[in-house]
């Protein structure tokens, strides 16, 4: 269980303790990071053996002021207790530091801003397979779920989470909810998980979910999966578990013909689903889309339930759609309906 003492992540540094989790600027999930700061944030990995972790450490969001010195705003890194430590490095900018490796189970961050520009940052750790408040997972399976330090029963308030979990090259993501239970609303506005099919939150999202029906299980499409808790003050829940494990990755026909679908198929998607893909062509070729079928229930006017394309390289193009009710045959549908030769990529 990951364990904070000190100061919440929301504020300016702290002692964090534990084997795995996330520090990050004050104010990550609300606003850009305050002016004239100058925040330490000792990490103690916990371990129950006689030898020291090397612990697994990724920025996930990295946004500073950029210099060719970092003198201005930086995030600085130390491989130990303090800053005796030997530098593992000094950053600044929005490139993600690289991935970081601690000798031993401690971490020691400073985080300076002068007056002028503010960003943020957010660092996930892990050094095992215990379940935190997010973190970089690497095991080719384990665990995750909504921190209970208590052991109340509930997932704490004012919660922000985010585990980046990724596989080797070859392997895809299958992750599991085995329980689920958030503040229930109709937008998921409050309390919800959300899923991304890559290592950070700029990638395809795949669902927003919260009430108490469990998610259908997800595949990633490579090798890596993010997955985010958020909680607000009011009301708490029992929370969500979920597991993890590497499965083969499903190689993309080298044809010209690529199968689609909706998460669960064939069975019923779940609610507050919201998936994109993205289909691209070599230059000078079409893309055609054949519906092999359609079950999508909505009311008639397809605004909330749906299907939409759009011609183009993302959604400010043109739209074809939407889509959506029962057809799962093909007596003598519109073409239009069914074969949707694209423009040019």
């Amino acid at each position: 269980m990951y364990e904070l003492k000190g100061i919440l992540l929301q504020t300016c540094g702290g002692f964090f303790n534990g084997s795995a989790g996330s520090v990050s600027s004050p104010a990550l999930s609300i606003t850009n990071y305050h002016h004239n700061m100058n925040c330490t944030y000792h990490i103690s990995v916990e371990t129950l053996t006689l030898v020291s972790p090397v612990c697994l450490y990724r920025f996930n969001t990295f946004s500073l002021e950029a210099s060719s010195s970092c003198h201005y705003d930086y995030v600085a890194v130390y491989d130990g207790p303090d800053t005796l430590a030997p530098l593992l490095g000094r950053f600044c900018g929005t490139v993600l530091p690289p991935d970081l490796r601690s000798s031993a189970n401690h971490l020691f961050l400073v985080f300076r801003t002068d007056a002028t520009v503010g960003e943020r940052f957010l660092l996930l750790m892990s050094a095992g397979p215990a379940q935190g408040c997010g973190g970089f997972l690497t095991t080719p399976m384990g665990r995750l779920g909504s921190p209970d330090p208590n052991l109340d029963g509930r997932y704490e308030p004012r919660m922000n989470c985010l585990w980046t979990i990724e596989m080797q090259m070859n392997s895809a993501i299958n992750l599991t909810f085995s329980s689920f239970d958030l503040e229930s609303s109709s937008t998921c506005r409050y309390d919800y998980v959300k899923i991304y099919d890559g290592d950070n939150m700029n990638f395809p999202l795949v669902g927003t979910y919260c009430g108490n029906s469990i998610p259908a299980y997800f595949v990633s499409s490579g090798n890596f999966l993010t997955v985010q808790f958020v909680s607000d003050s009011s009301v708490q829940k029992q929370g969500f578990n979920a597991t993890y494990k590497a499965v083969p990755r499903k190689n993309l026909p080298s044809l010209s013909s690529v199968p689609l679908q909706c998460p669960n198929y064939p069975g019923s998607y779940p609610n507050n689903t919201y998936c994109e893909w993205s289909i691209v062509a070599p230059r000078g070729r079409v893309v055609t889309v054949t519906f092999t079928q359609i079950s999508i229930d909505d009311p008639g006017d397809c605004q909330n339930n749906f299907l939409k394309l759009f011609d183009g390289p993302d959604s400010s193009s043109a739209a074809v759609g939407p889509y959506c009710g029962v057809v799962r045959s093909k007596p003598d549908p519109p073409r239009e309906a069914w074969m949707l030769p694209l423009g040019p990529i």
